[in-house]
C-alpha cells in the first residue's frame, strides 16, 4: 500500500492562555495551567443559580472552572478572507479561531493563501458554542413562546453556527 508523502510546514492554535503555537509551547513547557472560574458576563444567569454542589446538581452546575480563550479579539482580523467580513463575523468565535490558526499555519509556511496542494488538519472538540445554543434558543423560542424573544435575540442567529464539528474546517478550507 503506498502513500503520498506530507509535510507540515505551518501550525495555528488558538487555547486558552495561548493565541499562538510558541506561547502554547512556552506555557506546556512551563506546566503552566490555563485552567479559570468562569469569565463574567459568560453564563447568562447569576453565578449563584448556577451553581450546585456535587450532591446537589439537578440542572445546575458544580465546577465552574474551565478553559477560556480571554483576548482573542484583539487579534482577530476578519479581513483578507475570501468570505467578507460581514460574514464571518455573524458566525460563531469557533469559526474566527479555526480561520486565524488557518492564517497562522499558512504565515508560518510563507503564505498568504491557500494552494491546491495545501490541507488543513484540524482539532476541533464539538463541544456546544455560544452561537450554536443561540441558534437553537431562538428556533424553540420563536416557535412556541416567541414572546420571550427580545432585543437582539429576534433576529435569528445564522444557521450555519449550529455546525461545530465540520463546519468550522469546511469553511476555513473554502
Amino acid at each position: 500500500m503506498g502513500f503520498d508523502p506530507i509535510a507540515i510546514v505551518g501550525r495555528g492554535c488558538v487555547f486558552p492562555d495561548a493565541l499562538d503555537p510558541d506561547a502554547f509551547w512556552d506555557n506546556v513547557a512551563a506546566r503552566r495551567c490555563s485552567l479559570s472560574p468562569v469569565p463574567d458576563g459568560r453564563w447568562r444567569l447569576p453565578h449563584r443559580w448556577a451553581m450546585g454542589t456535587v450532591d446537589d446538581h439537578l440542572d445546575r452546575t458544580w465546577n465552574d472552572v474551565g478553559g477560556y480563550v480571554r483576548d482573542f479579539g484583539t487579534v482577530f482580523d476578519p479581513t483578507g478572507f475570501r468570505v467578507a467580513p460581514e460574514e464571518i463575523l455573524g458566525l460563531d468565535q469557533l469559526f474566527h479561531w479555526v480561520l486565524y490558526g488557518a492564517r497562522q499555519a499558512l504565515r508560518e509556511a510563507g503564505h498568504e493563501e491557500g494552494s491546491p496542494r495545501t490541507g488543513l488538519v484540524l482539532g476541533n472538540l464539538s463541544y456546544p458554542t455560544s452561537a450554536g445554543t443561540a441558534f437553537a434558543e431562538h428556533v424553540w423560542l420563536s416557535g412556541g413562546a416567541p414572546g420571550l424573544l427580545r432585543g437582539a435575540a429576534r433576529d435569528r442567529p445564522d444557521a450555519r453556527n449550529r455546525f461545530s464539528s465540520g463546519l468550522p474546517a469546511h469553511f476555513a478550507a473554502r
